[in-house]
């Protein structure tokens, strides 16, 4: 079941420093400032408002699955 969907709006200079460390980190477009240079910023096109987002859900990412170890 699909509880959220976004759209990568911008990737930040250091996020590739943080995937060679096997961490991905990702904000709304509204993040913290200081913290966009080390993420992908999305902008949610669905979010189903009743489900919440958990360590242990999986991530599809471009046909790849990835697991969700915190939030």
């Amino acid at each position: 079941m699909m509880i959220y969907c976004a759209r990568i709006t911008a990737i930040g200079l250091f996020v590739a420093d943080g995937l060679t460390d096997k961490m991905l980190i990702t904000f709304d477009s509204n993040g913290p400032k200081d913290c966009l240079d080390y993420s992908l910023s999305l902008e949610p096109s669905f979010r189903e408002e009743s489900l919440m987002i958990l360590p242990g859900d999986r991530l599809l990412l471009a046909g790849h699955d990835y697991l969700v170890t915190a939030v």
